[in-house]
């Protein structure tokens, strides 16, 4: 049988489903172009061509054996999430689109995460909300609240926890190991602030996988941890460690074990939770024994190394950073006098975005939310420039960013905004830069689409994350100040974030070498051809 999906062909008998769907789809939306039903089917109709199975042959069974053998191994964990958005496809067409097959597939029920537990490679990583004790799950629910405290006056934004004299005699008590070890100490002192939503949510994970550890190995039952202090001791961190060795084979070159323990032993100091001086010395060697074979932890990972390797290229750079303005004028030659498509609107979006992170690489999650009236001040004055200013309440380090818009940079902005940003969904009810129907009124899924695009055309990976380090670097190295970077991307001062690019300073410097030696090796080149230099 010859490969019909090589040549993108499908049997007749689905032919003319496609074209009742994309009628359907056409008079359902008609300004969107992609048919988001049709491009969930089609991989799965093509399988059906080529092992010669028609519309009416479609069976729970035949979408089983299309998910196994098209989805890769190391795709696993996406197994059901595929496969229910597949269900749901079918079953959308089967009840909207005329002379479609009959048969409706299996769907199973939405996962209930309070009752059902998290499985990894085979173990249990966390129960179910509904299992643990309601005074525990109340209380992780109040520290979250106060952004990692257990009560609003807990932090130490205002005023350091203790005094100086204090704080200094903790540290001296820490580091001498003769003192009595019945001494009760927090780990490590040090001042504390509100930590963002997302920190918070992977604490609120670490205490819940923790007890369910302790629960696992038979330390503690799982109804009789009432608190986060029943959690967060000194000796649940070592049975969290070999939880995490089972579950995650590859965790001794994540790191991520290690930063699991620091994890817990700084929820029990934003909670108040004292540990032993013979505790403290006990942990502090366990994790000297996690990292002792690896790189620090504040390192650029590999898998980013390579990527950042990319944009050494001088030309992969500046493409990357003309693309904006090329994908606009594509999409004004297209247009011309008519109505851009919500296509169109989907692209210049992404070229927006990319722009925005050229001129100020921010978080992914801050990014989504730029609002148009709090986060941009048009032109004003003789310098008749714009900025993108980000609040401190939208920067995960609190801090206060801003940027000026170039001319160029303004009116590509006003393009945007005046013809494609009014075809986003909702855009009228929402004033967010990327407007979207969904709960959150912006788009969250901002970081596929630009990571498509880029790979199409400059044939590169990269990820928006990864813009803060590309441009870090390219500022460190051009001014030969490593700290400059941090200052752009809102760095706190001496956090393991901006030391990762003192890395730039080694190749700032052995580019200089290279310089220097490379001017010199035609003398050296000579020198070396006379007399007494041969050999």
């Amino acid at each position: 049988m010859p490969d019909i999906a090589a040549v993108g062909d499908i049997a007749p008998e689905w032919k003319s489903l496609e074209a009742s769907l994309k009628r359907w789809w056409a008079d359902r939306v008609p300004h969107e172009t992609i048919n988001a039903t049709w491009l969930r089917l089609r991989p799965f109709v093509t399988w059906c061509t080529e092992h010669g199975l028609s519309p009416d042959q479609v069976c729970d069974a035949a979408v089983e054996s299309f998910i196994r053998e098209t989805t890769r191994p190391s795709k696993a964990s996406k197994y059901q999430m595929r496969e229910q958005r597949l269900r749901h496809a079918w079953n959308l067409a089967r009840a909207k689109v005329e002379g479609w097959p009959a048969l409706t597939l299996t769907v199973e029920p939405p996962r209930d995460w309070r009752r059902s537990p998290t499985i990894r490679a085979g173990h249990i990583v966390s129960f179910g909300r509904l299992e643990y004790h309601p005074n525990l799950v109340a209380e992780v629910e109040r520290y979250c609240a106060n952004g990692g405290f257990l009560s609003p006056g807990d932090h130490g934004d205002e005023a350091p926890s203790a005094s100086y004299r204090d704080r200094f005699v903790n540290r001296l008590n820490q580091l001498n190991l003769a003192l009595p070890t019945d001494k009760v100490l927090t780990w490590p002192d040090r001042r504390m602030r509100r930590v963002a939503g997302q920190t918070l949510w992977h604490h609120s994970r670490i205490i819940y996988r923790t007890a369910t550890a302790l629960h696992l190995a038979g330390e503690a039952d799982i109804k009789a941890m009432r608190s986060i202090a029943d959690v967060a001791t000194p000796k649940a961190a070592a049975v969290l460690v070999d939880t995490i060795r089972k579950t995650r084979p590859t965790a001794r070159s994540t790191f991520y074990d290690s930063q699991c323990v620091y994890t817990l032993c700084s929820i029990a100091q934003r909670c108040g939770i004292g540990f032993s001086l013979a505790e403290i010395v006990a942990l502090k060697e366990l994790i000297r024994d996690l990292t002792k074979d690896a790189k620090p932890i504040y390192d650029i990972s590999e898998n980013n190394l390579r990527r950042l390797a990319q944009f050494d290229d001088r030309r992969t750079f500046a493409m990357l950073v003309a693309l904006p303005d090329k994908l606009m004028n594509e999409l004004a030659d297209a247009r011309g006098d008519g109505v851009p498509t919500r296509r169109a609107a989907y692209r210049a979006r992404v070229a927006v975005a990319i722009e925005i992170l050229n001129t100020l690489p921010i978080r992914l999650g801050t990014l989504s939310t730029l609002d148009l009236a709090r986060n941009f001040t048009p032109p004003s004055g003789r310098s008749g420039r714009g900025k993108l200013i980000v609040l401190a309440d939208q920067e995960k380090s609190e801090k206060l960013l801003e940027a000026p818009l170039s001319e160029r940079s303004w009116k590509l902005f006003q393009r945007y905004c005046r013809h494609y940003r009014p075809i986003l969904p909702s855009a009228l009810q929402s004033n967010f830069l990327f407007p979207s129907a969904g709960r959150a009124g912006h788009i969250t899924n901002l970081t596929k689409s630009i990571r498509r695009l880029i790979r199409r055309r400059l044939k590169v990976d990269v990820t928006v994350h990864l813009w803060r380090h590309i441009m870090g670097t390219k500022l460190g190295e051009a001014t030969d100040r490593p700290n400059e970077a941090a200052k752009l991307l809102g760095h706190l001062d001496g956090s393991r974030s901006s030391r990762r690019y003192i890395r730039v300073k080694t190749g700032a410097a052995a580019e200089r070498l290279k310089r220097i030696t490379d001017s010199v090796r035609g003398a050296g080149t000579r020198q070396l051809g006379r007399g007494r230099h041969r050999v």
